[in-house]
């Protein structure tokens, strides 16, 4: 019996080395605010960026379904710029039209991406530059990264390899970022497994931070043309259980080319809300549909708050009491809002 029982803790306990390894345990430090070319920037400069950005709200953009190259996701990515340089103080604004390369304190600080980066099959290396870094060049020139997850057009070249070493994306797919008051994780939902889902625990239950964003390419919830979609239906079993029991406040996503906003605990008067804020943003670019599957009245599905089909992008700003995401068109006209509080 001893020896059995020896046996088995010195197998257990070799299994929880392999899975601290496995879930990158290290990868819980803080992470400050990065470039795309992670060369271009020292941790001192990453450092005296983000603290400049530490002084207001921590804003950050948002959108998804980005990869064409057409004149739509170009005037989207015109009122990010407009957007972001009216929150530019007016003492700061001269530099940074002047300059190759400037901090905008009081700006965003990063932007979210709910993947399908490059249309039509994640071929990052030839088409790269000109579906994703020559469009966003204003803003990355002004030092506001970009923080990615995979869509399903992006994994059809080499599972995404291509998308992920254009943009310097963690090998894996998913990571997570610190940002002042609010921690940002991204995951891959075009692969969620097991080996995901017990990072997406660990890393939600050893945050520290007032907010939690969680964003992945494919939506929990749509009434759009995916809504109903088999894989989507496979990955809200797995993912919602971990937004609710590990206390995420907001997921996005995108893949359904239109905005949708779910029914939200305490904000919205209806019997079928959600205990975390899950907004669709599918309008960066690629085509809209107009496509939409509503459930059935019995069916066990939030109510919609709002949907539009527009193209558009999300502003968010995250203080200690609130967090507030505005969707905002390419005139920057606010058509959607909501405003969580703690």
């Amino acid at each position: 019996m001893f020896t059995l029982r020896t046996a088995l803790l010195s197998t257990l306990f070799i299994s929880l080395l392999a899975f601290a390894g496995l879930m990158g345990l290290s990868a819980f430090k803080p992470v400050l605010p990065d470039m795309l070319d992670h060369t271009q920037t020292t941790l001192k400069q990453q450092a005296q960026a983000y603290s400049a950005y530490a002084k207001g709200p921590t804003r950050l953009f948002a959108l998804g379904d980005t990869g064409s190259g057409n004149a739509n996701q170009k005037a989207v990515a015109s009122a990010m710029y407009r957007q972001q340089m009216s929150y530019v103080p007016k003492e700061a604004k001269a530099a940074c039209a002047s300059k190759e390369s400037c901090q905008t304190p009081g700006g965003i600080c990063a932007v979210l991406h709910m993947g399908d980066v490059i249309y039509p099959s994640g071929e990052a290396t030839v088409n790269g530059d000109r579906l994703f870094s020559d469009i966003y060049a204003p803003l990355t020139k002004m030092g506001i990264p970009f923080y990615l997850t995979l869509g399903n057009h992006d994994m059809k070249t080499s599972d995404g390899q291509e998308v992920m070493a254009k943009f310097n994306v963690p090998d894996q797919g998913y990571y997570f970022k610190q940002m002042g008051l609010v921690d940002v994780f991204a995951i891959n939902t075009s692969s969620f497994n097991m080996t995901q889902q017990l990072w997406l625990k660990q890393a939600l239950m050893s945050s520290k931070a007032k907010w939690k964003i969680v964003y992945g390419h494919h939506p929990l919830y749509s009434t759009g043309a995916h809504g109903y979609d088999a894989d989507i239906v496979q990955l809200r079993s797995a993912l919602e259980p971990i937004l609710i029991n590990y206390n995420a406040d907001v997921y996005l996503a995108g893949h359904d080319h239109n905005y949708e906003r779910f029914g939200y605990a305490n904000q919205d008067d209806s019997s079928k809300t959600l205990p975390y804020l899950h907004i669709v943003s599918g309008g960066g670019g690629a085509f809209l549909r107009n496509t939409r599957k509503m459930p059935a009245a019995n069916a066990s599905f939030p109510s919609t708050a709002h949907y539009a089909i527009k193209y558009h992008y999300l502003d968010l700003s995250i203080e200690a009491q609130k967090l507030t995401i505005q969707a905002r068109d390419i005139n920057n006209a606010i058509f959607d809002s909501a405003t969580l509080t703690k």
